[in-house]
């Protein structure tokens, strides 16, 4: 006698297409839901390096172009300069990993209330998402506190290495 597991919970793409219909019991984890990520491809902007020596940080100033070195002026005196750049999907799945830590209880509504479920976004699904850091927090395993630690893996983009998620997507592009 064979015994059937059901499927692994999964990201779905949600879509506008007609006859397209959300599977059942998926749960919406955009932009107007209690588990929207809040930093937006496009709009959020990181700054390389970051002013504590980090690798990468979100660039809170408003009025920078992408691309572009920037000056700041420290509390001392001293000047550095920062390269703006447009936020890499990975970097606003990691913006929203700490916005999470920022806000204590949220992960363990996340297991409650996500567990076992599929999660819908509207990012595609050869891009990370934070719906796949929602998914790996709401089924996994591992305590609390370490979906919340910093990611360790780098990632470059244009010559520059940042800080990014492990694998945050399932598929794999080739």
């Amino acid at each position: 006698m064979s015994t059937a597991t059901a499927p692994a919970p999964a990201r779905v793409q949600r879509q506008r297409t007609a006859g397209w219909k959300k599977p059942d019991g998926a749960v919406y984890v955009g932009r107007g839901s209690k588990w929207g990520n809040p930093y937006r491809l496009g709009t959020t902007q990181v700054r390389t390096p970051a002013l504590d020596g980090s690798m990468w940080e979100q660039e809170g100033r408003l009025g920078k172009r992408s691309g572009q070195w920037h000056g700041f002026v420290h509390p001392d005196g001293t000047v550095t300069s920062h390269l703006v750049q447009d936020a890499a999907p990975e970097q606003v799945v990691e913006l929203y990993r700490r916005w999470v830590a920022g806000r204590p209880g949220l992960v363990d509504a996340v297991r409650e209330q996500l567990a076992g479920r599929d999660l819908m976004c509207w990012c595609p699904l050869e891009q990370p998402c934070h719906a796949d850091w929602l998914l790996d927090v709401a089924n996994g395993d591992m305590p609390t506190a370490s979906y919340l630690e910093p990611a360790r893996r780098t990632l470059l983009i244009c010559g520059f290495s940042f800080n990014a998620l492990p694998s945050l997507h399932r598929s794999v592009v080739k």
